[in-house]
């Protein structure tokens, strides 16, 4: 709680909200400033240590060292569409749509190389909901139009037998999981 984080397309600025005048030190992400790609996410690691930027069409992440103002880029898979921080905050998952991967990466080195599990090649899952002890996930889009969904058990072993495809009657618009991580609740566009 002690910084606040906001992301532009080319720079992510960082507020020190113990400064008794708040004002942002920038840090500039894109080496194009002019026509950078679009920054559609940020998520920060736990201890506060990095922020974690996905941009659109990217095939790589941005992290930024907020106490060194480093920048680096992360391989991830064709086309990510979504980040999250398990909750335990020991990895990092994002969901690359265009390569049918979900790629993991272990927090406390987050350069190494990250865990790559295939999602089916058939279906276009572009958003990742954990549960809360993160050891499932609902993967599914809200931008296909498709009626179904797949759940991730991340405690299966063997990465191609960990994602198992479910129908549904209507598309997504989103999902969400109980507090006991029993439950999913899937909602449905209006129309």
């Amino acid at each position: 709680s002690s910084r606040a984080v906001v992301v532009s397309d080319a720079w992510l600025a960082v507020i020190d909200l113990s400064h008794p005048e708040l004002g942002p030190d920038r840090i500039q992400i894109s080496n194009d400033t002019v026509n950078p790609p679009e920054a559609e996410e940020v998520v920060l690691t736990p201890d506060g240590n990095f922020a974690i930027i996905r941009q659109f069409g990217a095939t790589s992440l941005v992290l930024v060292n907020l106490d060194t103002a480093e920048v680096q880029s992360v391989i991830v898979g064709e086309n990510p569409t979504d980040i999250d921080i398990t909750p335990d905050g020991s990895e990092a998952i994002a969901v690359a749509r265009g390569s049918s991967e979900l790629w993991v990466y272990d927090l406390l080195n987050p350069t190494s190389a990250p865990q790559v599990v295939p999602m089916p090649r058939d279906e276009v899952f572009g958003s990742l909901v954990l549960s809360p002890l993160g050891d499932a996930g609902i993967l599914f889009s809200t931008a296909s139009g498709a009626a179904r969904y797949a759940t991730w058990d991340r405690t299966e072993p063997n990465p191609l037998e960990a994602v198992t495809t479910r129908a549904l009657v209507k598309p997504i618009s989103g999902v969400e999981i109980s507090p006991s991580g029993e439950t999913a609740i899937v909602f449905h566009p209006r129309e």
